[in-house]
C-alpha cells in the first residue's frame, strides 16, 4: 500500500512545481496592454508565445487542484479546519480560473481576425457582465482563500519553515492589488510564487509516508503484515 501512499506523494510535490512554472510562464509570455487594441495587436505581433502564455495559464489550473488538495493532506491531521478550506477553495479557484482560461483563447482567435479588430476591441472593452464575471470571481476569491488557508494550515500545524507560508501572504497582496498599479509587482509575485510552491513541494517530498496513506491503507498493510496460518 506504501506505493500508493508514494505516488501520492510525488504527484503532489510534482503538480505544485508545474503550477509555480507554469503561472511565471504565463505571466512572462502574456503580452501586456492597457487596453483591448494594444492587446490584441500585441498578441497579432507575437502570436506564438501569447499561445504559449495562455496554454501555461489553462494547464496551470489542473495542477494548481492536485497540489492544493495534496498540500491540504499535508496540515489536515495537525489542522483539519485549514485543510478542509484550503482544499475546497483550491478547487473552486482552480475551476472558476479554467474557465476564464478559456476567455484567453477567445482572445487569441480575435487577435488573428484583423479584418474584425474594431469588433473584437469593442466586446473586449465592454463592462464585464454576471456570466463571465461569476467564474471570475469564483477564480480569484477562490484561490486568493485556498492559499490564505493553506499558509495559515502550515503555520498551525508547524510544517516546514515558517518563511513559506510567509512567502505565500506577500504573494497575495502583491499578484492580486499591487500589480494592478505596479506592473514589476507581476514579475515579483510570479516568482515568489514559485519558490514558496517548489518549497511546499521539498517538505511533500521529504514527509513521512504514513501522512499519505488513508485509513484503508493502513488496515490493509496491517493484514499484510499478519503472518498467514498454517
Amino acid at each position: 500500500m506504501t506505493t500508493t501512499a508514494k505516488y501520492r506523494r510525488f504527484l503532489t510535490a510534482l503538480s505544485l512545481v508545474l503550477t509555480g512554472a507554469l503561472v511565471v510562464v504565463w505571466v512572462l509570455l502574456w503580452p501586456a496592454a492597457e487596453h483591448a487594441d494594444g492587446l490584441l495587436g500585441a498578441i497579432a505581433a507575437t502570436p506564438a508565445t501569447a499561445t504559449i502564455s495562455a496554454l501555461a495559464f489553462a494547464y496551470a489550473q489542473l495542477f494548481f487542484i492536485v497540489g492544493l488538495l495534496g498540500g491540504a493532506q499535508l496540515v489536515s491531521s495537525r489542522s483539519p479546519v485549514m485543510s478542509n478550506l484550503a482544499a475546497t477553495f483550491g478547487i473552486i479557484g482552480g475551476f472558476g480560473h479554467t474557465i476564464f482560461a478559456g476567455g484567453s483563447f477567445v482572445t487569441l482567435a480575435m487577435a488573428a481576425d484583423t479584418a474584425n479588430r474594431d469588433i473584437h476591441n469593442a466586446i473586449l472593452d465592454r463592462e464585464i457582465g454576471w456570466v463571465d464575471g461569476i467564474p471570475l470571481l469564483m477564480g480569484m476569491i477562490g484561490t486568493i482563500l485556498a492559499i490564505l488557508f493553506l499558509g495559515i494550515g502550515l503555520l498551525r500545524a508547524k510544517v516546514g519553515p515558517v518563511w513559506i507560508p510567509i512567502a505565500l501572504f506577500v504573494f497575495l497582496p502583491l499578484e492580486f492589488a499591487v500589480g494592478n498599479f505596479v506592473p514589476w509587482a507581476y514579475y515579483a509575485s510570479g516568482a515568489l510564487y514559485l519558490i514558496a510552491l517548489t518549497a511546499i513541494a521539498t517538505v511533500v517530498w521529504k514527509s513521512p509516508i504514513e501522512q499519505w496513506m488513508t485509513v484503508a491503507d493502513g488496515r490493509a498493510a496491517e493484514v499484510e503484515s499478519v503472518p498467514a496460518a498454517r
